[in-house]
């Protein structure tokens, strides 16, 4: 085996247990990333001079993401030029990278899994949520815009759930580990572009992922191409059978692996039996909310920024207010149901408590506070926001059918 395919097998190997993963059953793997290469990652950014957010550490696309692949790639060079000196490599070399194999198979398996769960299940694509749904089209990101039409359609995201948890099963058996990868080849290749398309903030990792699964497919690619292109008999070869004398062992590390695989893709959803994301209840008073009143009680001119329109109470604890041209302003929300209060939090740390009194016969919502010590009064009524235009669960099987 050449030395290019020896440095990819180690590179592979070193991202498959340094890249911060957030599993559930394995969370010590974000904690070995961190204290092997994060403080040298952040020490070569200062020295860089890199721009500020590198310093959010090593996430997703970010700067210091790709530096620890630079240094990943930098560590395999330097550790295959060393075994090239060892005796005992030659000997154990054919063992060590099948079992390196065996590992990034099952990686990329659980990779898709999790990934195809998160579709099914949808979690990854969610319901729209009320203040992205009031936002004019052409002020919503390419990267929303695209999360956000995903998540209108169930069907879709089962669809897309399913085209990667059957590659990932089918890389757990031998004889269907290629129909698998190149099942996983083609998931993933479209991943790639829609990150790239869309300017979704997992390009460097799907890059990987889809590098991984050309990796694997390498030694098949001939055999591939004299059966297809050529039209000759060919037959795959599965390179070096681990455990054979030890079926046992076999089973047990097996059967081990694809239970912790089916484990991480299922725990966040089986404990509390929410399957559809969609039917998953929202917090108290989520939605949106059209401002019919402000009364500032001292009588004094309102400040521009409190010519509200709208505001919103998001699933994840947020109240988002939104004004004439607009623009919008979130705030941290925490809503104390027993003292009837709203307490507000923006990103100065400042605290705003405002007392609240939802009268739910009319839907309407009465909230007092203290804005830069004026006593204010709002009063909004909630919005059928499940009603709108991109939320109805229409189908047309003929033009006439539209309306």
């Amino acid at each position: 085996m050449n030395k290019g395919r020896i440095i990819l097998y180690i590179f592979f190997g070193l991202g498959l247990v340094s890249i911060p993963f957030p599993y559930d059953f394995f969370s010590p793997q974000r904690y070995i990333c961190r204290f092997l290469f994060e403080d040298t990652v952040m020490l070569i950014t200062r020295n860089l001079g890199l721009h500020p957010e590198a310093q959010v550490g090593i996430s997703s696309d970010s700067q210091g993401m790709y530096l620890l692949l630079a240094l990943l790639f930098g560590l395999a060079v330097i550790i295959t030029f060393l075994l090239g000196f060892s005796k005992k490599w030659n000997k154990y070399r054919a063992s060590v990278l099948a079992h390196i194999h065996i590992a990034l198979l099952y990686y990329l398996s659980l990779q898709l899994f999790i990934y195809g769960c998160d579709k099914l299940f949808k979690a990854q694509f969610y319901l729209p949520e009320p203040n992205t749904l009031y936002t004019p089209l052409g002020q919503i990101s390419k990267d929303l815009l695209f999360w956000s039409t995903m998540g209108t359609s169930y069907t879709y995201n089962v669809f897309m759930g399913l085209l990667e948890i059957i590659p990932a099963i089918l890389l757990w058996f031998r004889n269907t580990r290629v129909l698998g990868l190149l099942m996983a080849f083609g998931v993933l290749l479209n991943i790639v572009f829609i990150n790239l398309g869309f300017d979704i903030s997992v390009k460097l990792y799907s890059v990987f992922l889809w590098a991984l699964c050309w990796f694997l497919l390498l030694p098949h690619l001939k055999v591939l191409y004299d059966f297809f292109i050529l039209k000759k008999q060919a037959r795959l070869s599965f390179g070096l059978m681990l455990f054979r004398n030890r079926p046992s062992l076999k089973f047990l590390l097996k059967t081990l692996l694809i239970g912790f695989i089916i484990a991480e893709g299922l725990f966040p959803y089986l404990p509390n039996g929410q399957f559809n994301d969609d039917l998953v209840n929202r917090p108290f008073l989520h939605g949106a909310y059209q401002v019919e009143e402000i009364q500032f009680v001292d009588s004094l001119p309102g400040p521009v920024d409190w010519k509200i329109k709208r505001f919103y109470i998001h699933r994840r604890g947020y109240f988002i207010i939104e004004n004439q041209k607009f623009e919008m302003r979130d705030y941290k929300l925490e809503i104390d149901t027993l003292k009837k209060k709203f307490l507000l939090l923006d990103y100065d740390k400042n605290e705003i408590s405002a007392d609240y009194l939802f009268n739910k016969t009319d839907s309407l919502l009465e909230l007092r506070l203290l804005y830069k010590n004026n006593p204010v009064q709002l009063k909004a009524r909630s919005l059928d926001w499940k009603k709108m235009p991109l939320l109805r669960d229409d189908f047309h099987w003929t033009i006439e059918q539209v309306k």
